[in-house]
């Protein structure tokens, strides 16, 4: 029997495709299509990784792959050598060395051979089209089996298409998910930008591009703020959500307009699926905050028509469901705190709301 196994090939090819439209992990199936072809096990290398290429090995070569990752092997040929791309199928190692070479080769003999590796096939997934990086699917046999054969690489050949449509799946996925991101997120004041693995930011919505230009610019792709004290903290938000552990955070910055700060949010879109599949790697979330005062215009005229309340009314009326007490509502509004109690039940009589956390919820509801 040879040593492809043809209907587990197609088997596990097709479970591979479900993981992908599934969202579901690749490495059982990833694992069953390297029985299948004959090999120890599988990896995948994604070139897109925010710290380097990201590499998932499955079970049967994790600890060879862990001790190459962790610097303990020499140096590997095969990186300047093997240049798989979509028009080919599986390169093997007689594609690209000699047996001699092979032979005399420290990765091979001294490095391959401790963990029982011995031989590749390596063909190309996905491109750099997507600005995601290319991603490598890499088999590898023992040591104590023979090298592929051509017959081998062409039924390999033939799992191929499932594989690379897989890929396409996973990769559409995972950037898919910054649309609903910027929905859930984003809306007419807040801006939402999303920030692929080597920092480079796009905007995603309306409010993002009215930011830019203004509060922020972008500077060879990167997201940068005006002043150096805020361009810092910036910097520093961007690192903790692309830099293992991907950490979200938030920080406030002085805007350029006057009276007037941006509250920045970083959110880590985090997995190793992500690492290779998506070119986003976070989703930066940008409003101003206006220094307190007076409420927005736009608040107390809905207030206004809402509940049929007077400009004064109004004006407790948003400060009340932005959550500010009657003394810090007296100062802002410049009124003694006995007229801010006289607006306030004013208001709640004419909304009908015979309490104040339920007037304070009712207007909030209404906030423009």
């Amino acid at each position: 029997m040879g040593a492809i196994a043809t209907a587990r090939l197609t088997e596990a090819s097709r479970r591979i495709v479900e993981a992908a439209v599934l969202g579901e992990s690749w490495a059982d199936p990833l694992d069953a299509f390297a029985h299948a072809a004959g090999a120890e096990g599988a990896t995948l290398v994604g070139e897109g990784g925010r710290q380097g290429p990201v590499i998932l090995a499955t079970s049967g070569v994790a600890e060879g792959v862990a001790a190459y990752l962790a610097g303990r092997a020499p140096p590997d040929a095969r990186l300047a050598r093997v240049h798989p791309t979509l028009a080919c199928g599986f390169r093997t190692d007689f594609d690209d060395f000699s047996p001699r070479e092979i032979a005399r080769d420290p990765f091979y003999v001294d490095f391959l051979r401790r963990y029982g590796l011995g031989w590749h096939a390596t063909a190309l997934l996905a491109d750099a089209s997507d600005g995601a990086g290319r991603i490598f699917l890499g088999l590898k046999r023992s040591c104590r089996r023979s090298h592929y054969e051509p017959e081998e690489c062409a039924a390999l050949a033939a799992a191929l298409p499932a594989l690379r449509e897989a890929a396409h799946i996973a990769r559409m996925r995972f950037n898919g998910e910054r649309k609903p991101f910027a929905l859930a997120y984003g809306d007419d004041e807040r801006g939402v930008f999303a920030i692929d693995g080597r920092g480079l930011a796009r905007p995603l919505n309306e409010a993002a591009q009215r930011l830019l230009g203004v509060d922020l610019t972008l500077r060879g792709g990167r997201l940068a703020a005006h002043s150096a004290e805020a361009d810092a903290r910036l910097q520093a938000l961007l690192a903790a959500a692309l830099a293992p552990p991907r950490r979200g955070a938030a920080t406030i910055v002085d805007a350029v307009r006057g009276g007037r700060r941006l509250i920045l949010r970083a959110v880590a879109l985090d997995g190793a699926g992500r690492d290779l599949f998506a070119a986003d790697a976070a989703l930066l979330l940008v409003e101003h905050w206006r220094r307190p005062g007076g409420p927005s215009p736009a608040t107390t005229a809905t207030l206004r028509e809402a509940f049929g309340l007077t400009p004064a009314e109004a004006k407790v009326a948003a400060l009340i469901a932005d959550g500010a007490a009657l003394p810090e509502i007296a100062r802002r509004l410049a009124i003694s705190p006995g007229t801010a109690r006289n607006h306030l039940k004013s208001g709640m009589a004419k909304a009908g709301a015979p309490r104040q956390a339920e007037f304070a919820l009712l207007c909030g509801r209404l906030r423009a």
